[in-house]
């Protein structure tokens, strides 16, 4: 009877935790490729389940070992042995653990390739506790570093009802006057109903403060500030800076793609988007407000503007670089 009722709760299981991590990869992989915005937010809705998946994923192995280890001690004895059912029922019941059992391994095998893609990938990142913890990135092999946070609930409401027009700023913000000097950046920019909400003050705050790490973190008294709308980087890519910053505060974070989904070579010869990504499904998404600084030149991870952000959905996105890039965007580009 142990072997009848784990079977049924093994291939749960599985199903359970194909839903909580295959469906959203399936939704990223449909999102790729349309502009139906009603996917992005029901992604969102998984987050609960993608917490669980670990558990889950133990849960499993733990019973397939319990099967394995039960059939192994029990090979030997007949189920007609059993006075508890006849000798038909006891074939019925057979097969139907071995159809559940073939089933569950299915899936527990697409379970483990998706459960394994996400754990080379967070071997690639840095999870920091704090913006302090940052410090210690530069002191590691990590492709990116990444301070998860929670959307203040005030935040919603600020940037989903105004429509914001397409807009971009870009200057140099000092460590010593940072709110100062990104208030004087995008109070032009920004239409005045917006800047007489009461979050705004709050959202140059949370700005100024990022700047205050990254300028600490890069130990330079100035870094080059960018926020925008307007989002194009449709190529896999990585940066030829040292480090640079993102946070996302409207739409959908920036897109990665972890080495092993990657065709590195291919995206060495410039081929398009198509040729490098090896697995979709390994393509993930950092979320809004997450703090993320990439490592850039060869060895950074290839990341690019999400889908979503490029069709249109509306999205608001800071970036930080070093003091000097934007003199040198300006000797290219004079309308910079």
């Amino acid at each position: 009877m142990f072997k009848y009722y784990s079977s049924y709760t093994l291939l749960w299981i599985g199903l359970t935790h194909l839903l909580c991590c295959g469906l959203p990869l399936t939704l990223s992989l449909a999102s790729l490729s349309s502009n139906a915005l009603f996917l992005d937010s029901l992604l969102l809705n998984f987050e609960l389940l993608e917490a669980a998946e670990p558990y889950l994923f133990a849960i499993t192995t733990l019973i397939f070992l319990l099967i394995i280890s039960f059939e192994i001690y029990n090979k030997k004895i007949k189920c007609q042995d059993d006075e508890c059912c006849t000798e038909q029922e006891c074939s019925s019941t057979q097969k139907k653990i071995k159809t559940n059992f073939i089933i569950a391994t299915i899936l527990y095998t697409l379970n483990s390739s998706i459960f394994l893609s996400e754990v080379i990938l967070w071997l690639m990142i840095l999870n920091c506790e704090n913006m302090k913890s940052f410090i210690d990135f530069k002191f590691s092999n990590y492709q990116i570093a990444i301070l998860n946070r929670q959307v203040p609930t005030d935040a919603k409401l600020f940037f989903d009802e105004p429509n914001i027009t397409p807009f971009s700023t870009a200057g140099h913000v000092s460590l010593e006057n940072s709110f100062l000097d990104i208030n004087k950046l995008i109070e032009k920019r920004i239409p005045s109903e917006i800047r007489n909400n009461l979050f705004y003050e709050n959202w140059i705050k949370d700005m100024s403060e990022i700047c205050k790490m990254f300028c600490l973190f890069q130990e330079k008294d100035k870094i080059s500030f960018w926020l925008g709308s307007e989002r194009g980087c449709k190529r896999f890519h990585v940066d030829m800076v040292p480090y640079r910053c993102l946070t996302t505060y409207k739409g959908q974070g920036t897109e990665m793609l972890p080495n092993e989904a990657a065709d590195r070579h291919a995206f060495e010869q410039g081929e398009p988007n198509e040729n490098i990504i090896k697995n979709k499904s390994a393509i993930r998404y950092l979320n809004k407000w997450d703090i993320a600084i990439f490592r850039g030149g060869n060895n950074g991870i290839l990341h690019r503007t999400p889908v979503s952000a490029m069709n249109g959905q509306s999205s608001i996105l800071m970036r930080l670089d070093d003091f000097s890039f934007i003199e040198e965007i300006k000797k290219i580009n004079s309308d910079f």
